[in-house]
Formats: structure tokens, C-alpha cells, sequence
């Protein structure tokens, strides 16, 4: 008979786990443990994300639950303007991968690197989700951006 660690148990009773530990079961000297069925194969990797069909709005590949957050208020750096929640909004239907770097964007401004932020717009740009419309967005932001910048105190 295994011992099964208290700090084991202990956690097992707390997170209120349904689970059965392979350490607290019995193990005759007939059962193989190699010889059990895996469920589930974590070893293959997840499915490459597809471009967003028109009209849908962009899913996390991972967990189709997690949506696109709502764009969020414009954001001033150095007197200047830039309404990224407009191409938040036009990239609503482009790909995860396109709001994700939306998402470094505003990461990127709030701290005032406008390098890095030019970069996440180019990165959503060149996304092949991303249609003529959504371009003529992003190159909007990337405007107000460099106007930012060129705003910049020396």
C-alpha cells in the first residue's frame, strides 16, 4: 500500500477534486501501469488560427468562449489625440492575431514607446485577415502615432 503525502491529500480535499489520485488507488501486482489508455494527447499542438470569416467576430484559438474585448477610450500622449478604439472597432472581424497586437498597441502608448507601437500596427496590417478597410484604420492610428511621437519633448 502507497503512502499518499498529507500535503497531497490535503490539497486534494481543499480544491474539492473529483479526481481520483493514481497514488491513493491500489496497485495490484497484475496491473500494468504502462499498459493504461491515455484520454487526452497534450503533445500535439493546437490547430493554426484560420482567418475570421466576414461578419464574425475574432475568437481566441485556444477557447472560442473568449471574445474581443469592446474598444476602449482614446488615448492621449504628448497633446495628441489617437483614437485607437476606431480601428479596434474595424478589426472587430480580423483575426486574434490582429487583436492581440492591437491590444500590444495600447500597451506600447501607455508607455510611451512609440517604436514598439508603430510595430504592433504594422504586425496587425500585415495580417491576411485584415481587408482594405481595416488597413485604411490602422494607417489612421499610425498617423496620430507618429504625430505623438514627432510631439515628444526632447
Amino acid at each position: 500500500m502507497k503512502v499518499v503525502p498529507l500535503a497531497v491529500a490535503l490539497a486534494l480535499c481543499l480544491c474539492g477534486c473529483k479526481k481520483k489520485s493514481s497514488d491513493s488507488a491500489p496497485v495490484s501486482s497484475t496491473e500494468n501501469p504502462a499498459s493504461s489508455n491515455p484520454t487526452t494527447d497534450a503533445s500535439q499542438p493546437a490547430p493554426a488560427s484560420a482567418p475570421a470569416a466576414p461578419g464574425t467576430i475574432a475568437h481566441a484559438p485556444g477557447n472560442p468562449g473568449v471574445k474581443v474585448p469592446p474598444p476602449g477610450p482614446p488615448v492621449t500622449v504628448n497633446g495628441v489625440t489617437i483614437n485607437v478604439q476606431n480601428a479596434e472597432k474595424a478589426l472587430a472581424t480580423a483575426s486574434w492575431d490582429a487583436n492581440v497586437a492591437l491590444a500590444d498597441l495600447r500597451t506600447a502608448l501607455r508607455y510611451e514607446d512609440y517604436q514598439r507601437a508603430m510595430n504592433s500596427l504594422q504586425k496587425a496590417g500585415s495580417d491576411p485577415s485584415v481587408n482594405d478597410g481595416q488597413r485604411a484604420a490602422l494607417q489612421q492610428v499610425m498617423q496620430e502615432v507618429r504625430q505623438a511621437a514627432s510631439a515628444q519633448p526632447r
